[in-house]
């Protein structure tokens, strides 16, 4: 236990509004930065894959460590997003609303019921998520949301007691985007 606390501090700092720590912001640039470098390399798919993948490490760490999720990753998202439909037009803004809505809608109305079933930084990460990999296909959120719920079913009967009773679901959302956009940039 107390390394997650040790955790926590070291990229917080002493006091609760020093979240997002230094280490967090620079990370979460990182999709950004990775993303135009793979858009001006390639397609726009080879960016999207390596937007996800930045993106992942930064919010499985830090949702499995500190139980949140940081603005500034979901922004960074968003941002490559609306950068990838304006500047290079091969993505339809249509597309990018549904796949975003389609997959925060369910576990948004999920928060509003109840916010201990499901934290509101997981549904605007999935919105975020939902945008990006919108960018690639409509659908490819909800194959994220699929396969995040079937990796927490399956992992539930190991994992300890304190964990149980608030899963980090984005930690689980973060890894399975990195698969769907594989597939979906492949296909």
């Amino acid at each position: 236990m107390s390394t997650a606390i040790d955790a926590d501090r070291a990229v917080r700092g002493s006091s609760p509004e020093a979240f997002p720590g230094w280490v967090v912001w620079l990370a979460s640039s990182a999709p950004l930065v990775a993303g135009a470098v793979g858009s001006a390399a390639s397609s726009l798919s080879v960016a999207v894959v390596v937007v996800v993948m930045c993106s992942a490490v930064v919010v499985s760490w830090t949702d499995a460590a500190l139980r949140r999720i940081p603005n500034v990753m979901c922004v960074s998202l968003v941002v490559f997003t609306l950068a990838a439909v304006v500047l290079l037009g091969d993505a339809s803004p249509i597309q990018v609303l549904i796949g975003s809505s389609v997959t925060a809608l369910p576990f948004g109305v999920l928060h509003l019921i109840n916010p201990r079933w499901v934290g509101f930084g997981d549904v605007k990460l999935l919105a975020a998520l939902g945008g990006t990999l919108g960018l690639l296909s409509a659908g490819a959120g909800l194959a994220v949301l699929w396969l995040a719920g079937l990796a927490v079913i399956v992992t539930r009967a190991w994992v300890s007691e304190d964990w149980r009773r608030s899963v980090p679901f984005g930690f689980w959302l973060s890894l399975c985007s990195v698969p769907v956009a594989v597939v979906v940039a492949v296909a």
